[in-house]
């Protein structure tokens, strides 16, 4: 089967499940190249030689390909013009979306391009915002190539017109949680077309990252962007709390962001420059190596578009204790209090919880973690759902 992936960058530094996915389906068999919308990222080489990417073909909108999808604009006019009429009458409503997919336009003519000379069996939409721009010209004009697509929650919170058209023209449309469901309902995408797979994380790097290591009692990490809305200063305060209480625990944050400044000048406010260590950005085989040398995961993060988030499956396959504000989605992966903790408020209850739970106690939680995670969220389990997916519909398609 010859799969071609849409994103908007690849690799790019905050979506490693996204190469992760690449890769593992490229493992189970499948023919897969990636086109994305954006110039490669100046760490790209880098990536690619960390994540094992380096035997796949990768489509990346440099300059070049840019002002050769411009030209393609003015040599396709027909296609063009039916493409700027749909994109202005899907977003007439929303000017700054309108601008950012005009802008796309070359970029999408570029992989567009590529694609209609590769003739894919699928084309796969790994986002359902812009990259339904190709989606458009896919289903506009390659009718022997079967559109489908991904609807996560960034998708949903932006809510582009031009998503929900592609979307009930795809043979199907992919989503990372039940709690998703609802809203492409109302969306108008008809159920029949809407496969829920969960988001998988590779347990078996995982394992060969953290054979040799094992949890520090009090021990804390917290991962992700440094920016405002994931609320990291709510880690450092509640860890202030637990210290006050005569606690012995210490705070790796790892991560890179604009809020670090912030972050820093919050921790010596406290008091807690002995306490709280920040670690950059690092390669995912380190931060395993950090999650199973700490005792405790935390996300203070209640972001809207935040679902079933992949840190924290990957921390509690490391062997963490993760307490998680609760976010959309998040009990399908965290039965609370049996393989995690999932709170509304940084409050007594999660001070007791840190403070008084026995090392039986966590030890068990940490335990039915890990075996979540191996039942239910293992990538190769998640993957060969998209590929028997795939089959189903080719197996259709073709006969019609």
């Amino acid at each position: 089967m010859k799969v071609a992936y849409i994103t908007m960058e690849f690799p790019a530094t905050t979506e490693t499940f996204a190469s992760n996915d690449v890769l593992t389906l490229k493992k189970l068999g499948l023919d897969i190249s990636v086109f994305s919308l954006k110039p490669k990222h100046k760490k790209q080489a880098a990536m690619i030689h960390e994540r094992e990417l380096k035997d796949l073909y990768i489509f990346n909108c440099t300059l070049k390909n840019i002002l050769l999808g411009f030209l393609l604009t003015l040599r396709k006019p027909v296609k063009t013009l039916d493409l700027v009429k749909w994109i202005i009458n899907s977003e007439k409503s929303n000017i700054k979306e309108l601008v950012k997919s005009m802008l796309l336009i070359p970029s999408s003519m570029a992989v567009y391009e590529q694609i209609s000379k590769s003739q894919p069996d699928i084309v796969h939409l790994f986002w359902g915002h812009y990259p339904s721009i190709v989606g458009y010209l896919i289903y506009k004009n390659e009718p022997k190539i079967l559109l489908s697509m991904f609807l996560g929650a960034y998708d949903l919170c932006l809510n582009l017109e031009i998503s929900k058209f592609v979307a009930e023209r795809s043979g199907f449309v992919f989503t990372h949680s039940y709690s998703n469901i609802p809203m492409l309902l109302k969306m108008k995408i008809p159920g029949d077309k809407i496969e829920t797979v969960h988001r998988g994380i590779d347990i078996k790097r995982i394992d060969k990252a953290i054979s040799k290591f094992s949890s520090v009692k009090g021990r804390i990490i917290a991962a992700g962007k440094l920016i405002p809305e994931k609320k990291f200063d709510l880690s450092i305060r509640f860890l202030k709390k637990l210290i006050d209480k005569d606690g012995d625990f210490y705070l790796d944050i790892v991560g890179s962001g604009p809020e670090l400044a912030k972050l820093k000048l919050l921790t010596k406010k406290l008091h807690l420059n002995g306490r709280v260590k920040f670690y950059s950005h690092m390669t995912q085989q380190n931060l395993f190596v950090k999650m199973a040398e700490s005792q405790f995961f935390i996300m203070t993060s209640n972001k809207q578009s935040e679902r079933l988030p992949n840190v924290v499956k990957e921390a509690m396959y490391c062997g963490c204790v993760c307490a998680s504000f609760r976010t959309q989605g998040l009990d399908e992966l965290i039965n609370s209090p049996v393989n995690g903790v999932i709170f509304d408020e940084i409050d007594k209850n999660l001070e007791d919880f840190f403070l008084l739970s026995s090392e039986l106690q966590l030890n068990k939680i940490a335990s039915s973690a890990r075996l979540t995670i191996s039942k239910k969220f293992e990538i190769e389990q998640s993957m060969l759902q998209y590929i028997n997916k795939w089959e189903e519909g080719l197996s259709v398609f073709n006969k019609v």
